[in-house]
């Protein structure tokens, strides 16, 4: 029964609020699979699990890009890592689509993560987030297997939109990032 005047959050929105709640309580360590997600994701449809490692100095940004991927109606958070083994422990132990990355981690080079995804993990999509928009970098994260390419200074629109158009069979690269490549050929 709904009450009229009142705003009724739908099951995804009451369980999106609540695992942000329990992460910005501390409840859940990074590298954790959050189960209640995965099991939202699988029993409603919802198409994006996403996944992603950061390096723990700027976790603020990670955690920003959680609460707003949470808040996004067809993406949904289903791990949080602040380095290699942990994302492929997480990736292990859950249901993932895509995996966010940054190219500089803690215990080793995301382009190394992203082999390994590309390699082992085939069902994955992976897209790096990182302050890098050099070509360099660029065509190494391309040549090691991601799928897509954003730098940190894109809006939480523009990310979640890059995410969608993953899925959709695109190759999102930012427009700083994609000049230096173009330039290659003229």
């Amino acid at each position: 029964m709904t009450t009229p005047g009142v705003s009724h959050e739908t099951m995804t929105e009451q369980v999106a609020r609540l695992i942000r709640n329990e992460i910005h309580a501390g409840m859940w360590r990074d590298g954790d699979v959050l189960p209640s997600t995965r099991e939202l994701a699988e029993r409603n449809g919802v198409r994006t699990a996403l996944s992603f490692s950061d390096p723990g100095i700027v976790a603020h940004f990670r955690d920003g890009l959680a609460d707003m991927i949470g808040r996004e109606s067809d993406l949904c958070v289903s791990g949080l890592a602040d380095c290699c083994a942990q994302a492929v422990r997480m990736l292990d132990g859950g249901v993932h689509d895509v995996m966010l990355t940054d190219l500089g981690l803690p215990d080793g080079s995301g382009l190394d993560l992203i082999r390994t995804v590309h390699r082992e993990y085939t069902g994955i999509e992976t897209m790096v987030i990182t302050v890098f928009g050099d070509e360099s970098h660029v065509m190494a994260a391309i040549e090691a297997g991601a799928t897509g390419y954003l730098l940190k200074d894109g809006s939480p629109s523009y990310v979640a939109a890059s995410i969608r158009g993953l899925l959709a069979g695109g190759s999102p690269i930012s427009p700083a990032s994609a000049r230096p490549m173009l330039r290659r050929f003229v």
